[in-house]
């Protein structure tokens, strides 16, 4: 199981890391307008924030924070799969369950818990520079 674990792994990081990049400049406008940070007769949408963020901040801005998403997206899809197969190994051998529906799911809850535990605070710092912050602790 470990073997097709990592194959999984593997492919998975690289179409995270297309798909991340890909829609990035839509997550930076979504953040920005829900933070509040248009104001008054700014962007009503997420198109108009990226033409403006792109305007007034240089198409770099909307990459803003693409980098801690890459390193995160790694480690998450990893995490998440490897979980996933260990969990479902443990409960096909040691827990005597046949496939189904149910087990399927623990194991996949089982991969998605691990997944959020370890990689939250990389979300936390893609937010902070998503919303051009210094530090992942910051007021702003």
């Amino acid at each position: 199981w470990v073997g097709a674990a990592l194959h999984k792994s593997a492919s998975a990081v690289v179409a995270a890391g297309v798909g991340a990049t890909v829609v990035y400049p839509i997550d930076v406008a979504k953040t920005r307008l829900q933070a509040g940070a248009a104001d008054a007769g700014g962007p009503a949408n997420e198109l108009e924030a990226i033409s403006a963020i792109a305007r007034d901040e240089g198409a770099a801005a909307l990459f803003a924070g693409l980098p801690a998403q890459l390193v995160g997206a790694a480690p998450e899809k990893s995490i998440k799969f490897l979980a996933y197969g260990a969990a479902h190994h443990f409960l096909l051998t040691a827990g005597h369950l046949h496939p189904s529906v149910g087990m399927e799911m623990l194991a996949g809850a089982c991969g998605g818990l691990c997944q959020i535990i370890v990689t939250n605070p990389l979300e936390i710092v893609k937010i902070q520079l998503q919303l051009g912050r210094e530090g992942a602790g910051g007021g702003g």
